[in-house]
């Protein structure tokens, strides 16, 4: 599947020898990739990564929501944003 490079809608005859040739390769389609990985890792392959997944998600949450929460109540102790009702003590 070579496919040579065109230049602003010039010919491939009018190009220079100096031409680059372009591979271009379609990638495999799902179920080859499906049949390729159960073949090499077996099911566990189709699994990777998934319980580190498992364990960042209820940390990252934790952090996230505990920051909200925190922020959120620095600006209620603060009072209004607009400048009304705003005590400094």
């Amino acid at each position: 599947m070579d496919v040579l490079g065109t230049v602003a809608g010039q010919s491939p005859k009018a190009l220079p020898d100096s031409t680059i040739t372009i591979i271009q390769q379609h990638p495999p389609s799902m179920l080859k990739t499906m049949r390729h990985v159960m073949n090499e890792q077996g099911i566990g392959g189709f699994f990777k990564g998934v319980s580190m997944n498992w364990l960042k998600g209820p940390v990252a949450f934790s952090i996230s929501f505990t920051t909200y929460d925190i922020i959120q109540g620095l600006f209620d102790s603060h009072g209004d944003l607009t400048g009304k009702n705003v005590s400094y003590s």
